[in-house]
């Protein structure tokens, strides 16, 4: 997080903390973006385990038209999305994002249904994460409220049990995160499967591990 806020994450950083990095989708990486007139049809995982996120057409975010930090972000304007059609999300894992939202209501930034939900709250913008496995546990704010109308650096941390947000380094309070053993695959990113709540706003950077990582690897990330 603290290489974030300083304007650029070092390149080399989640690879350092291991095999259990599954997604890493960098808008600052211009090779990773694949577009036409700036129509993001494309945004390649450099994880390495190959989990592109593609949009449906008529659904591609913009990139090359707004920054967080005078870094590229995409641009999400309440009716594009992508899709990681392969990605499976452990039910102990790591989740950091770089968003800035534009409106209010629930707006997804990852997702999969009745399974994991990060993005915006119902009736406004302060982050909310719930889980569950078939059902939802809650779909309520994390407390206290936070708002994602600024850029922030999301972090959030499940064991498998319960699941801990982090805005801007700070912890929230934590949650039920149960899932099972994992979610199904196919990780939707900016949207609901069936084309609603979709994300209003930028996404310049999402990093997922497998794996809980400890409070020191969380704070060099």
């Amino acid at each position: 997080e603290d290489n974030v806020t300083t304007g650029r994450a070092d390149a080399y950083v989640p690879f350092e903390m291991g095999s259990s990095l599954s997604l890493w989708l960098d808008a600052a990486d211009s090779a990773t973006i694949t577009h036409s007139s700036n129509a993001v049809s494309n945004w390649a995982d450099k994880s390495g385990k190959g989990n592109h996120a593609t949009a449906t057409s008529g659904q591609e975010p913009t990139s090359g038209t707004r920054t967080i930090n005078n870094v590229n972000t995409l641009d999400f304007d309440g009716s594009e999305a992508l899709l990681s059609s392969n990605f499976v999300l452990n039910n102990t894992h790591s989740i950091f994002a770089v968003v800035s939202s534009d409106s209010i209501g629930y707006g997804r930034i990852l997702s999969s249904e009745s399974y994991y939900y990060l993005g915006n709250g119902n009736g406004n913008n302060n982050l909310a994460s719930f889980y569950g496995s078939g059902s939802w546990y809650d779909a309520n704010t994390n407390t206290p409220a936070s708002s994602l109308a600024s850029p922030t650096v999301i972090g959030l941390l499940s064991d498998g049990t319960n699941a801990t947000p982090y805005y801007n380094g700070t912890a929230l309070n934590s949650k039920s995160s149960n899932m099972g053993s994992s979610a199904p695959a196919g990780m939707y990113i900016e949207k609901h499967l069936n084309n609603g709540q979709f994300w209003d706003g930028q996404i310049a950077e999402i990093i997922v591990f497998g794996s809980d990582l400890t409070d020191a690897d969380r704070k060099t990330i």
